[in-house]
């Protein structure tokens, strides 16, 4: 597939030359490549990917480089697809190099959320990662062009992106590099007919559906003949301004991110919400973007509605609130928390249980246990202040059975120090429970009214007091997940 005569460039004629060294200033300006480095190629089989491998092949003995090509088949364009792996490692062996190849298989590719180009590209970088991590490369090189780059920013503008978004492709990003960033598409095809470089065609990207594709042969085409011949440069020199200035902001934001950024476990992220409003709106922007690459990866296209909806919830005077995000995200506000979770904030299972008088009762859907027993003698002040897990009542005064179950709307409950009930649920705003917490606290209660909120309030309609004989001791504990201490 490659023409394998007069490589050198003292040799090549037309435009084979200037294109080489046009190259070679971008990898010298990025510093793309050092001496000795291992370098996967992402190589589709199409000209770009085709031509960037007989780039790299060519600089191969001036940056002492070893190549390696690897080639996904996402398993959505069979016997196109397979013919493409076929021929990327055909290019391979002829070259030489070594080749890694992977096919998904039917339904692999799930969507989660996301679109099924974002996905693919997303399984699609997961793969180039795996065989980077496989021969220890410390580069992975795609062949992404101007054009490319023309195309990026101007679909981000026109779904909305901020700053981030229309800075475009970067050049190189750990471990990623774009050697051809700096030339067009059709710089590209003249090179790879100079030098009869073979590849194969995509049908695909004739496809109109995708929102790429039609800027790339309508609107782009349309401003060029009508408004700016050199819009591709344009966009890409736009890109390049902006990315200046993407940059500085984040290196600020990187200055405040762990007075913000208060929890971060893989499958959510809890900020602080005075604090992101203390901040300039761009630094806060900035760290919201970081916390999504956090947990999806880099390349997660987040869009100007989304940082809207994020500023909404961080100033919203509702405590609780909830929004989804592309890539199977969500935005969660937690009174003064704002998460960011990969998971959908469900309600926990509900879960009731009879008390055991005297023994022992367990939870197990929350991890709960609890323990009750029959005093003859009536406790000290200080063992009922102490033990904020434990509540006493008049034994004799309690109509049986008691139950242990999850909250419910309407319940109320009679708290000591009180003439008249409260809605449970006004309680749990009282003391901040977020709204995801609040069905995994266990209520004590008889047939229609709530006896003990446990760890926050007790009734007062069945409190010890000099008349009482006997006393109704229950405590509970946690059996996996920790104390109660996080509900107070």
């Amino acid at each position: 597939p490659l023409e394998k005569k007069d490589t050198s460039t003292d040799v090549c004629k037309g435009v084979a030359p200037l294109f080489l060294d046009k190259v070679r200033k971008t990898i010298r300006r990025y510093r793309m490549f050092e001496h000795g480095d291992v370098v996967v190629a992402g190589v589709s089989g199409g000209v770009d990917s085709s031509v960037l491998l007989y780039v790299l092949h060519t600089l191969k003995e001036e940056y002492n480089l070893a190549l390696i090509v690897a080639h996904l088949n996402h398993g959505l364009r069979g016997d196109e697809a397979e013919r493409d792996y076929n021929f990327v490692e055909g290019l391979a062996r002829e070259l030489n190099l070594p080749f890694r190849g992977k096919t998904l298989r039917a339904g692999e590719l799930k969507r989660d959320g996301e679109s099924l180009q974002d996905m693919a590209r997303r399984r699609r970088m997961e793969f180039l990662m795996e065989v980077a991590g496989e021969w220890e490369a410390k580069r992975i090189a795609l062949g992404h062009n101007l054009d490319d780059q023309a195309e990026t920013v101007m679909m981000r503008f026109i779904k909305g992106s901020g700053l981030r978004g229309l800075s475009g492709m970067e050049p190189i990003r750990e471990p990623f590099v774009r050697p051809l960033i700096e030339v067009t598409r059709k710089e590209i095809e003249r090179f790879a007919k100079e030098r009869k470089i073979r590849y194969v065609f995509d049908s695909s990207n004739l496809d109109l559906s995708y929102l790429r594709n039609n800027i790339r042969f309508n609107l782009l085409p349309f401003i060029e003949s009508n408004y700016n011949r050199g819009i591709k440069e344009t966009l890409a020199r736009t890109a390049l301004i902006l990315r200046g200035d993407d940059e500085y902001i984040s290196e600020q934001a990187k200055l405040v991110f762990s007075d913000i950024v208060k929890e971060s476990r893989k499958k959510y992220i809890a900020m602080d919400r005075t604090g992101l409003m203390g901040i300039h709106r761009a630094l806060a922007v900035r760290i919201f973007m970081r916390c999504v690459e956090m947990l999806k990866g880099e390349g997660s296209d987040i869009y100007t509605t989304h940082i809207e909806a994020f500023f909404e919830i961080v100033n919203s005077t509702r405590p609780n609130l909830r929004v989804s995000l592309p890539h199977g995200l969500y935005l969660i506000r937690e009174y003064d928390r704002i998460l960011l979770s990969s998971v959908p904030p469900d309600e926990p299972e509900g879960f009731t249980a009879q008390l055991r008088i005297p023994g022992t009762t367990e939870i197990k859907e929350q991890g709960y246990v609890f323990k009750a027993s029959v005093l003859k003698k009536i406790p000290s002040l200080d063992e009922k202040n102490t033990i904020e897990t434990v509540a006493f009542f008049d034994y004799d005064l309690i109509p049986l059975p008691l139950r242990i179950r999850n909250f419910k709307p309407g319940d109320r409950i009679r708290p000591i120090g009180f003439k008249g009930t409260r809605k449970v649920k006004d309680i749990f705003i009282e003391k901040k429970i977020p709204l995801s917490e609040r069905r995994s606290i266990p209520l004590l209660c008889t047939d229609g009214e709530v006896l003990w909120i446990v760890g926050i309030r007790q009734s007062e309609r069945y409190k010890i007091t000099d008349k009482t004989s006997r006393v109704l001791r229950v405590e509970c504990r946690m059996s996996r997940k920790g104390d109660l201490s996080e509900f107070m």
